[in-house]
This record gives C-alpha cells, structure tokens and sequence, in this order.
C-alpha cells in the first residue's frame, strides 16, 4: 500500500512539472528547441538559385529588401533566442561581419514568437559582447510573415544562407557545425570571383 502511495505521488509530481514547464514555455511566447543536426554543416549549391527579393522591418523600424544589397555578400541567417546552437552561432557570425563591414551584409531573421523576446536576446549579447547590434552591415529582424518556412524553405534552426552580390545563393549552413574560418573562406573565394 505504502508503495503504491509513493508510485502515485512520483506520478503526480512528474505531471504537475511537466504542466509548470508547458506554462513557463507558454508565457514566455517560447516554444523548445528540438533540432537534429545534419552530418555535414554545409551545402552547396548545384544550381545557381537566386533569392527572392523578401521585404522586411528591422528591429531600428527602418524597412529593408534584400534588393537593396546587390553588390555586397549577404549572410541571411534564421534564428531564433530559445535556439541553442543559434546562440552557439550567433557572436561567430557578429565577428564575420565585423571583418567586412563594407562588402558584407549580416541579416538576423528571428522566429521568436514575440518581438520583446528578440528584443531582450539582442539587448542581453550587446550587453555581454560589449556589441552594438545596429550597425550599417548588421540587421537583426523579426520574421513577421514567416519568411523562414513560406519563402526559403527553412525548417530547422539555425540555417545561414551566403548569398553572392548578384543574389545567388552560393551556399547554405546548416546547424551551428561551422568554423569562423570556413565561411571566410566562402567569402574570399566569392569575392576572388568579381
């Protein structure tokens, strides 16, 4: 009797856990992140794809194109601040475009569900990396319209695209497995084209 006492008790305990976590996720507008990694970080790109021109509204409230930077390497990376391998990934790709403030673009489409999420992340990274976030190569959106799955077919977090200046995307990273040093020499090669 005793036994089965403490077996209903576990249970109890287990099930109102669970509930607590599901409201915590829920009030913070999060969802959890469950990513499985590829085996390879990289793909490239058969054939040569260009990018829809996607519109969007950048947490500064200006409103940008990918149009716009034709004529400069774009980095378009979705990520979210519940991702872990995005925040993994996240001051590798500040420090990418840093190295090239005039020839490289870095855009940060968030799928946080709310903005103030995003909002807090960014404001927490400038905080710790002593970074500013706002700079004119780096742009970190909300994706309102849901870019990520409708328009470029990203499913998984975190996914970077290395787009060309002419809007090619030239190759895509999938998960966090990548160096700074590979995707400088993406660049390189890319740049060694013009």
């Amino acid at each position: 009797m005793k036994t089965k006492t403490v077996l209903i008790n576990l249970v109890i305990l287990v099930c109102v856990a669970l509930l607590g976590y599901s409201l915590t996720l829920y009030f913070n507008g999060q969802k959890p992140d469950i990513i499985v990694q590829p085996e390879a970080p990289a793909e490239k790109m058969a054939d040569k794809d260009t990018v829809p021109d996607y519109s969007f509204v950048a947490m500064d409230g200006e409103e940008y194109s990918l149009q716009q930077f034709r004529g400069k390497i774009v980095l378009l990376n979705f990520w979210a601040s519940w991702c872990a391998p995005c925040i993994k990934e996240f001051p590798h790709l500040i420090e990418i475009a840093n190295n090239h403030p005039d020839d490289l673009v870095f855009i940060g489409l968030s799928s946080d569900v709310a903005e103030k999420t995003m909002l807090a992340f960014v404001e927490k990274f400038e905080n710790k990396m002593d970074a500013k976030l706002d700079t004119d190569n780096i742009i970190i959106a909300l994706d309102r319209d849901e870019a990520t799955h409708r328009l470029f077919r990203t499913y998984r977090l975190p996914e970077t695209l290395i787009i060309d200046q002419d809007g090619v995307m030239r190759e895509k990273l999938i998960g966090a497995d990548w160096t700074v040093e590979y995707v400088e020499k993406q660049i390189e090669e890319i740049n060694s084209e013009q």
